[in-house]
């Protein structure tokens, strides 16, 4: 690698740090690097407090199915502010201008990727930083050159906020994220109680039709009656269901 050098004012670092952080000595620029070179990331203040983002967390669970039974019986444990460092690739391996989006860290944490830089309000990392919650980078941009055919030299490093929290429902272990600039909410709940919620209504429908079967071994008149019967007590339960 060259020597390493101030982003800002181009003086060189004299000694490399062991830390993947610097600042100038001679004009004062906080200042990362990897194996691409010396950069300044960015940061995004969180704007919404813990207690607002537990707010969110219901009014979430409130829109989906089975919502309202979620909300009197989930526990959420603490909620934990992190900022994930992402980076946003600006030229394809092409040269073509894009906007690529990637986790600088191996994460499975629902929402991570999905965030609209436009929103939030990006501040430049200085000396008085306080680098707490912030997760270093693990992953080398140059790793997404060929995995998502972006220029890693392209890369910019900007550290975005989000409340995560883990929740137990029906003895099950999740997690859910709150972005804490926008206060959207992601989790994999929604799916789990649409299907499970599902389940009553598949049951009856299978019952129904047993007994549909039993009443046609009596008639054509009375299968039919039976069958229009079943149909309307389905829409209606769907529909109850949906509410």
């Amino acid at each position: 690698m060259s020597s390493l050098r101030c982003p800002s004012c181009d003086a060189p670092l004299m000694d490399r740090p062991a830390d993947t952080r610097a600042v100038c000595k001679h004009c004062g620029t906080a200042f990362m690097f990897d194996g691409i070179g010396s950069h300044v990331p960015e940061y995004a203040a969180a704007r919404l407090s813990d207690t607002e983002a537990v707010e969110r967390v219901h009014e979430w669970s409130s829109r989906i199915k089975g919502g309202k039974e979620f909300s009197r019986n989930i526990e959420l444990a603490k909620m934990t502010l992190r900022h994930f460092p992402l980076y946003i690739f600006g030229k394809s391996i092409t040269g073509e201008s894009i906007t690529v989006v990637s986790s600088a860290v191996p994460s499975m944490q629902p929402g991570i990727r999905i965030i609209d830089t436009k929103s939030a309000e990006l501040k430049k990392l200085s000396p008085e930083t306080d680098l707490s919650d912030f997760m270093m980078p693990q992953t080398e941009p140059e790793s997404y050159s060929s995995l998502l055919s972006v220029d890693a030299s392209s890369r910019k490093l900007i550290f975005y906020p989000f409340w995560l929290t883990q929740y137990v429902y029906r003895g099950k272990l999740n997690t859910v994220t709150v972005d804490a600039c926008t206060g959207r909410v992601s989790g994999d709940l929604s799916i789990e109680i649409e299907r499970k919620s599902a389940i009553p209504l598949a049951a009856g429908g299978f019952a129904a039709i047993s007994a549909e079967g039993v009443v046609a071994y009596f008639g054509y008149f009375y299968a039919v009656a039976a069958i229009a019967v079943t149909v309307l007590a389905l829409i209606y339960y769907s529909v109850r269901r949906n509410e």
